[in-house]
């Protein structure tokens, strides 16, 4: 663990801690693979372990452009957000 020093501050008194880093808080840390936001996001673990085993072979000569965005012609129902479809191509 890093020593904690005093540093000079520009508040009224003479001295406070440094900040930390945002990795310190285990929070704001980012997980260490895709794996941990996708089920986060999608809560069929099997259907994303599916993802995460078909994908590289799926996409290993593509040398770019994954995905398809469609817009739909209409508009969410409360907030009238319009509305797009993400595929995979």
């Amino acid at each position: 663990m890093p020593q904690l020093r005093s540093a000079p501050c520009p508040h009224k008194t003479a001295f406070c801690r440094p900040p930390l880093p945002p990795a310190a808080d285990s929070r704001l840390a980012a997980p260490s693979s895709p794996l941990p936001q996708a089920l986060a996001f999608v809560y069929d673990k099997e259907l994303v372990q599916n993802l995460f085993n078909a994908a590289p072979e799926r996409y290993a000569e593509r040398q770019g452009g994954y995905t398809r965005i469609k817009t739909e012609p209409f508009l969410r129902r409360g907030d009238a957000a319009e509305m797009a479809i993400i595929e995979l191509v």
